[in-house]
């Protein structure tokens, strides 16, 4: 029986006699997934918002930037980044909204009505 603790007792003992620690693993994290960056979305944001804020000095202009941000907003959000891409479209649209009523008022149709 004594020899049995003694056997026990050396197994859990290292070199110097001390006795030994029990041995973690690391958890092993996992990275997350990468995200698809698109510059064509970041360009169709500023776009959008570079429309709306020139359609109230330029009505034509505030429509080609508007114009030229759905497309890019269509083509972002078709590649994936939905976010930004559906937002752009809405900017824009907001954009051509703003710049129509900006002709009208400017031209003294609203005005008449």
């Amino acid at each position: 029986m004594n020899e049995n603790n003694n056997v026990n007792s050396e197994n859990t003992t290292n070199m110097n006699g001390a006795p030994q620690q029990p041995q973690y693993q690391q958890p092993q994290y996992q990275q997350p997934p990468i995200q698809k960056k698109s510059p064509i979305g970041t360009v169709a944001l500023v776009l959008s918002c570079v429309s709306v804020a020139v359609a109230f000095l330029s009505p034509i202009l505030g429509v080609i930037f508007a114009i030229a941000g759905i497309i890019l907003g269509i083509v972002s959000a078709a590649k994936g980044i939905v976010s930004k891409g559906v937002i752009a479209i809405v900017l824009s649209v907001v954009g051509i909204i703003v710049a129509i009523l900006n002709f009208l008022i400017a031209f003294g149709i609203l005005m008449s009505l």
